[in-house]
């Protein structure tokens, strides 16, 4: 993963501050569109792909991820993501799709550690990975949820690297998939850590009050979407084919089924955002095939 002082190399402060400068006071207030102000400290930038392609980040893995052999984007992503890792926790029944995964040899996937209240994990399976050395951490709290707990614990243990999450399948329950949506915004405001969840072949990314720049220069990205989650925001964007310019709110703008004509994107909000790019073809190949300039 690239380091911050690495960020600010390829993306300098001054060029995003410029950024979100680029509509004049004037013509915003002849537009009707509120003034965005950005700190020094809500400057950032990022390449989402990167804990696919380097070293230097942790894994989680939820209960109802859709890792299997059959669903080859998926597995190869998971491989590539498991050998990059550098610390891996698995939450409850995700340790029940790890061991399906090579049941006959199931010490290949080895977690550092395994969470939860173990409502939905073969109990067997418990006592098996301890043997193996993994962490067993029962973490019986029901006011929050496992990957709400995992997480937490995640970025605790490893607070300086970025955690890359395998969620709940895009066929599995749709309230599981809003609370896990609902965790990262959560969590998001409270540690500076990126978290990037992986449903399927859709990555998504929070996006906290600011200026982003992000590097999609893979040439494998498919659809992007824009989502307000915490109420009416105002953002501005570049690099997109339908840039937005103004206020953005359920019920009225939101932006999906959008596509960048840059490789990089300019994302400035006041509020907070969620950010999901479709992955069009396995990112393995991506690795292989292209240069990410990092």
């Amino acid at each position: 993963m690239m380091s911050r002082a690495g960020w600010n190399r390829v993306f300098p402060r001054r060029m995003l501050a410029i950024s979100a400068q680029k509509i004049s006071p004037k013509t915003a207030a002849a537009q009707n569109i509120p003034e965005i102000r950005i700190m020094e400290n809500e400057i950032f930038s990022e390449q989402p792909f990167s804990p696919i392609i380097s070293k230097g980040f942790s894994l989680l893995i939820l209960n109802g991820c859709a890792i299997n052999k059959e669903n080859l984007l998926l597995y190869s992503t998971f491989q590539k993501l498991w050998t990059q890792s550098s610390y891996r926790h698995v939450a409850d029944g995700g340790l029940n799709t790890l061991y399906d995964l090579d049941k006959e040899s199931p010490s290949v996937f080895i977690p550092h550690c395994v969470s939860g209240d173990f409502d939905s994990v073969n109990k067997e399976l418990i006592d098996e990975y301890q043997a193996y050395g993994v962490d067993i951490q029962e973490t019986p709290d029901q006011s929050q949820t496992d990957f709400e707990k995992a997480l937490r614990m995640v970025l605790e243990r490893v607070p300086e690297e970025p955690v890359f999450v395998l969620g709940t399948a895009a066929r599995g329950r749709f309230d599981h998939q809003m609370s896990q949506i609902s965790t990262m915004v959560k969590v998001s405001s409270e540690f500076q850590t990126p978290v990037y969840l992986l449903r399927d072949t859709s990555l998504m990314r929070v996006l906290k009050k600011g200026a982003h720049r992000l590097a999609l220069n893979t040439g494998y990205e498919g659809t992007i979407g824009l989502f307000p989650v915490d109420g009416k925001c105002t953002v501005r964007t570049n690099g997109l084919k339908w840039n937005v310019n103004g206020p953005m709110q359920f019920g009225e703008l939101i932006s999906s089924s959008n596509e960048k004509v840059s490789d990089e994107v300019e994302i400035i909000t006041d509020g907070t955002l969620l950010f999901t790019v479709e992955l069009v073809e396995p990112p393995s190949v991506c690795c292989q095939s292209k240069n990410f300039n990092i």
